[in-house]
């Protein structure tokens, strides 16, 4: 199974929250995908390991 490596405590909510003040700090178009808004971590992981799904 792919994925982040396992961090103690606290895993990766460190770069979670860059990556929300990232996306928070410009102002979104009108044609701008919202998902990158709302979950830009949750894509950024389908993006380097794409999408597991359990059968």
């Amino acid at each position: 199974m792919k994925g982040n490596s396992y961090r103690f405590l606290f895993g990766d909510m460190r770069e979670a929250n860059l990556m929300y003040e990232k996306a928070y700090s410009k102002p979104i178009g009108i044609d701008e995908y919202i998902l990158l808004r709302l979950m830009p971590n949750i894509l950024d992981t389908i993006e380097k390991y794409g999408i597991f799904l359990i059968p």
